[in-house]
């Protein structure tokens, strides 16, 4: 999932923006249009074109999809498919759906489905693609599989279009080559009947290429007269998003006016969290957090064991740090605290280098997390609990960049209680992992974040001390309310009022911003608490979900035929290992560097318990056919050669139908905390360690 996307779009919700040259932004909850967009391009070195469909699918989807009657939708297809079953193009008009309701997984389950039952299915191979416009090097190797199936199809055109558009991701501009993408796709319908389908696909990408580049959809009134249009044909209602998504940056009050028709017919979480953007934006924030509540409490298809893939984990986050937002601007500020409190029991998998250093990237939910708890707290005005918080991460951080933030969040909040001694003892130590960070290879790319930082603390200490630092500009992540009072007691009076004025526009009907704008206006000495709770705003509770769902039921015959059952472990937490038996030299390496952390993990409190596609039989020799690998391994082996258990925890892919590795973290109650289902087994054992005391401590376990 992209994160270019939040220097290119500004989320209504946020709850931090700079003032012309004194404040630049902090980082914000995106919009919930991201996940339409094809925009995650500088992370695309860290991905190479797959080898194979094992290798193309290592994050899912795996599981089968549940495909509704088409009924009329298939007038909406993009393409004119020929010679496949109704079968398959259930599946294809299915996927179709998901693209425009915003939802690429889904989409590319569907799509999948319909290259397993037909490979050579053109339009199942190119659907495949279009979901994966994030990933250039993945959509190719899909583009790849369904070429010989397109020679001379109807789909033909559509793949040169697509293999341009993906090939040409570095030479040019993004919104060109949206808008370029368009004009192909308009072109291709030049001769014959043109379809409705392929040219709601090319205002698709008018709209993303308007959303990049901050320009209007050229003729606005003619593409919202055609949507409309559209939408009353037979199966139109699938483009209800885009009528909603064309006004939302423009004219927020005429989207606003189009969410319940959206809504009603498609109430999934995506919709929902698309509903909340032009209510926000036009200051409705009750209307907005009903929809944000529905969209972060909604169970997703699949959420069975755990969100199922990375892009899902993402949204569920940004629908929760949208809520924590609009929970704060509504004057709720104890429950928006409560939400992104309850956003950190996120399970994280950094990136690990070839000596297994981890570190997190600073756009990842957990940091991400962090940032908003910690800005949540400063508008509070709980200085003293965020030193302390940021003290015990520094003291537990795994990585460089993780230590740089809480450092950096230290300073903040000595500075911000006029604790002097502890800002000069922490200055020193967050200049070290600065320069740290900078002289780490694979971490330099994060040295103008760590050098902004380290100016940022210094700009807001001199702030905190009344004093303007030409720095100012550096202060990342800091509220609105919180700097403003700061800058007009340094004698800036005018830029703090415009400081708040800016973030008002940006929120709409925020009383917190509100409340501190008034203060400063009417000239008052006091700073204004950030709080602002009302009694009714008071009222309005996160209801925060439980983001970890319980396991499935595990009971399974040990070596000796003895039926082991889960609930035998419970009170207490466990983490359960699937792996593909003795057979399996990845399942060997996996299981061996578990082992010489079990000890820590049995302090810890944590039992293991694994299951293998060996037969009971087998157990006993599982891992001893060599004198190197000791056969009675410090955990418990279970037999599940049927694959029942393996089928009902999702380490199944059932579309190349074969067993897939699976380790997860249960709490005590025998509720998921942690996941990794992949083709690969998981081999981190120290850093997992280290992940299931953060997540038990967080999860109350």
């Amino acid at each position: 999932m992209s994160f270019l996307l939040r220097k290119l779009w500004l989320a209504p919700a946020a709850l931090c923006w700079g003032a012309g040259a004194l404040v630049a932004s902090a980082a914000e909850p995106p919009p919930a249009w991201r996940c339409l967009s094809a925009m995650a391009w500088q992370r695309e070195q860290e991905f190479q074109k797959p080898a194979n469909e094992e290798q193309a699918f290592r994050n899912g989807p795996f599981d089968l999809p549940v495909i509704p009657d088409p009924g009329p939708r298939a007038a909406f297809l993009p393409w004119v498919v020929t010679g496949v079953s109704a079968e398959v193009k259930a599946r294809l008009v299915e996927g179709v759906r998901h693209l425009h309701a915003l939802d690429d997984t889904a989409a590319e389950r569907c799509f999948r489905d319909a290259a397993r039952l037909d490979a050579k299915c053109a339009a199942a191979w190119l659907g495949l693609a279009i979901a994966n416009e994030k990933l250039p090097s993945r959509a190719l190797y899909f583009l790849d599989q369904g070429a010989t199936a397109a020679e001379g199809s109807p789909e033909a055109a559509w793949y040169s279009l697509y293999r341009a558009f993906f090939q040409t991701v570095q030479p040019r501009d993004l919104s060109d080559r949206l808008n370029t993408l368009a004009d192909g796709i308009e072109a291709t319908q030049k001769t014959g009947k043109p379809l409705p389908g392929a040219l709601a696909m090319a205002l698709r990408y008018r709209m993303l290429a308007s959303h990049v580049s901050g320009l209007p959809v050229k003729n606005l009134e003619a593409a919202d007269a055609q949507l409309l249009a559209w939408t009353k044909l037979p199966g139109g209602d699938i483009l209800l998003p885009y009528t909603v998504l064309l006004w939302t940056k423009t004219d927020p009050a005429r989207a606003s006016a189009r969410v319940e028709a959206l809504v009603q017919k498609w109430p999934q979480p995506a919709m929902q969290r698309l509903a909340a953007d032009p209510l926000l934006a036009a200051g409705n924030l009750p209307g907005a957090m009903s929809h944000l509540e529905a969209a972060y409490q909604a169970k997703e298809p699949y959420q069975a064991v755990a969100l199922e893939t990375p892009g899902q984990i993402q949204q569920k986050w940004d629908r929760g740090a949208a809520l924590a937002w609009t929970l704060y601007h509504s004057g709720a500020a104890a429950s928006a605290l409560d939400t992104a409190s309850s956003l950190l029991g996120q399970a994280r998998k950094p990136g690990f280098t070839g000596l297994e250093a981890v570190d997190d990237d600073p756009y990842g939910i957990y940091l991400e997390g962090v940032k908003l708890r910690a800005q949540l707290m400063m508008a509070t005005g709980d200085w003293a609990g965020l030193a302390a918080w940021m003290q015990e991460i520094t003291t537990n951080s795994d990585g460089l960049v993780q230590k740089l933030h809480s450092q950096y969040f230290g300073m903040l909040a000595a500075a911000g209680s006029g604790q002097r001694e502890a800002l000069v003892k922490l200055r020193p130590a967050l200049k070290q992992t600065a320069d740290l960070v900078q002289a780490t290879p694979y971490l330099n790319r994060h040295g103008p974040l760590a050098i902004r930082m380290v100016r940022g603390a210094d700009a807001f200490a001199d702030l905190c001390q009344g004093r303007v630092s030409p720095f100012l500009k550096d202060v990342v992540d800091v509220p609105a309310v919180v700097l403003a009072p700061k800058v007009a007691a340094a004698g800036a009076k005018d830029g703090a009022i415009a400081m708040l004025e800016e973030a008002l526009v940006k929120q709409p009907g925020s009383k917190p911003v509100l409340a501190a704008l008034e203060s400063l206006k009417t000239s008052s000495t006091a700073q204004t608490s950030a709080a602002g709770t009302d009694a009714a705003a008071a009222a309005v509770e996160a209801k925060n979900g439980t983001l970890a769902p319980l396991a499935p039921a595990l009971a399974l015959p040990d070596k000796n035929g003895s039926i082991v059952d889960l609930t035998a472990y419970r009170g207490r937490p466990v983490l359960v290992i699937f792996f593909l038996g003795g057979g399996c030299p990845h399942c060997v390496e996996q299981l061996q560097k578990f082992r010489p952390h079990v000890p820590s993990y049995h302090l810890a409190g944590i039992s293991l318990l694994t299951i293998s596609t060996d037969p009971v039989s087998d157990l006993a020799l599982t891992l001893g056919g060599k004198s190197e690998l000791d056969p009675d391994l410090p955990f418990q082996i279970l037999s599940d050669s049927g694959l029942g258990t393996f089928k009902a925890w999702k380490c199944h892919d059932d579309f190349l139908n074969k067993p897939m590795h699976g380790t997860f973290l249960l709490d005590g109650e025998g509720r998921v905390l942690w996941s990794d289902i992949s083709h690969d087994p998981y081999v981190q054992a120290g850093y997992l360690l280290g992940e299931c005391r953060r997540l038990l401590k967080v999860g109350g376990g």
